[in-house]
Parts: C-alpha cells; sequence; structure tokens
C-alpha cells in the first residue's frame, strides 16, 4: 500500500496557539473604517399596521448614527455601497471556515462531518449570485466615476 503524504495524517494547527490564547482574530473582530452595524426592528403583531414610529429615543444613544423609517429615501450611492459591502462578508466567512477546514486536516474530510457540512454550506451559499462581490464592485466603482447604476435591485 503506497504511504500518503498528507491523507490520513495529523495536521498542523498553524493558529491552534493563537486560538487557544485568545489571540485569534476572526470575521466579528475586524472594523472597516466607515463600517455600520444595522437593527432591524419588527413588529411583535403579525399583519398590524404601524401608524406611528418614534425614532427619538433611538437618537439619543451614543453611536446611533441614524433611524430610517418608511419613507425616507436612502440615497443611491450608499445603497449601492451596503450592497457591495453585504456582498463581502460571505468571503470572510469562507475565509474562515477554509482556514478551519484545512486545520483539522485528515479527520475532518468524511461524510457527514460538522466541518464538511459547514464548509459545503458556505461554498454554496458563495456560488449564489448575491453573494458574489464583483459586480457590486464595479457597478460601486463605475457610479463613483459618473457612470450610471446597472444593479436593478438598489
Amino acid at each position: 500500500m503506497t504511504e500518503r503524504k498528507y491523507v490520513g495524517q495529523p495536521a498542523e494547527a498553524v493558529d491552534g496557539l493563537d486560538k487557544i490564547m485568545g489571540k485569534a482574530k476572526f470575521v466579528g473582530d475586524y472594523q472597516l473604517p466607515g463600517m455600520l452595524h444595522a437593527q432591524v426592528l419588527r413588529s411583535p403583531v403579525p399583519h398590524a399596521r404601524i401608524v406611528h414610529l418614534d425614532v427619538s429615543p433611538a437618537l439619543t444613544v451614543p453611536g446611533v448614527v441614524a433611524a430610517l423609517r418608511e419613507g425616507r429615501e436612502i440615497p443611491l450611492e450608499s445603497r449601492i455601497l451596503y450592497r457591495y459591502q453585504a456582498s463581502l462578508v460571505i468571503e470572510k466567512a469562507m475565509a474562515v471556515v477554509d482556514s478551519l477546514f484545512s486545520s483539522a486536516g485528515g479527520s475532518s474530510v468524511f461524510v457527514g462531518s460538522e466541518i464538511q457540512k459547514r464548509f459545503m454550506d458556505i461554498h454554496t451559499a458563495r456560488a449564489h449570485v448575491a453573494n458574489n462581490p464583483t459586480s457590486f464592485a464595479r457597478n460601486l466603482g463605475a457610479v463613483s466615476l459618473g457612470a450610471e447604476n446597472t444593479d436593478f435591485f438598489v
């Protein structure tokens, strides 16, 4: 039988010590310049009609930049930027899952393993057109340079 170099052999976890010591960086640890976080407030009553929404208490909280209400337009340039930024999330998640998969080595490569399920989930999600940042990046760059918006969904 042929001796295999990688399959069935333990893999060195090059970032294992950083993870154990709490020094490793994960997707949630990164802060990009100008990055905002959003919170969606949904009605606890199904099919209810909201007749008034007072956002002034939210605006008094430190760090709250804005509170959007129905009828208030978000500028096209901002919507294009947000769509591009949202598409980058899957890239970061994919990098983490790929790192985890390679760190686990041969022990993770069997049908039905939890790591393999996550690997397949994230790579399948990346294949969806909504998670491909290329077209969103092109549109963002083109609009920034004065061209027309080509994304009909923003």
